[in-house]
């Protein structure tokens, strides 16, 4: 019985230094994803891949292709699609989405949001249309964006940030 009882304690000790060891590595692979994070928002170069839209009027939904919002420097391009009701619209580009575009961004700016989260904010110009982005970025990668129009309703997404591949411990 001693033997069994003693068993039982070595497993269940062995077990909780495999799970602190894994609390360990969990804690800092959150800290390498914060950095990249940082690092690609400081750099203003960084793209997000969106997979949920959220329309004002219509029902939030999956999206089933790569929509993407990639900043690199003050140039942008924007590849989202568009649910929602239009003031005005252009005849030639009626079948297209407005938010497919590239251009330059205007009054570009990276600042604190809260305690895990930073605000990137710009305006751009897509024709006679005015645009304003303003991106969430969390520590962890997750984003939310929310676009206002100066000839369409707001929409808003959800995605990541895309960040490179994590590096092997023996690939060094």
């Amino acid at each position: 019985m001693y033997k069994l009882l003693a068993a039982v304690v070595l497993v269940l000790g062995l077990g909780s230094c495999v799970s602190s060891q894994k609390a360990g590595q969990r804690a800092s692979e959150r800290q390498e994803v914060r950095r990249q994070v940082d690092e690609a928002l400081d750099s203003r170069s960084f793209t997000v891949t969106f997979d949920y839209v959220m329309p004002h009027r219509m029902p939030a939904r999956y999206l089933t292709t790569t929509y993407s919002l990639s900043v690199n420097g003050d140039s942008i391009d924007s590849y989202l699609p568009y649910f929602g009701v239009a003031y005005r619209s252009k005849y030639p580009d009626d079948m297209r989405s407005p938010l497919i575009f590239s251009g330059r961004a205007t009054g570009l700016a990276v600042q604190r949001y809260r305690k895990d989260a930073r605000r990137v904010t710009f305006g751009v110009k897509n024709g006679d249309e005015l645009l304003g982005y303003n991106l969430i970025v969390f520590d962890n990668g997750r984003a939310s964006l929310n676009v206002q129009s100066s000839d369409r309703e707001a929409i808003d997404f959800s995605g990541n940030v895309s960040l490179p591949a994590p590096r092997k411990r023996g690939s060094e």
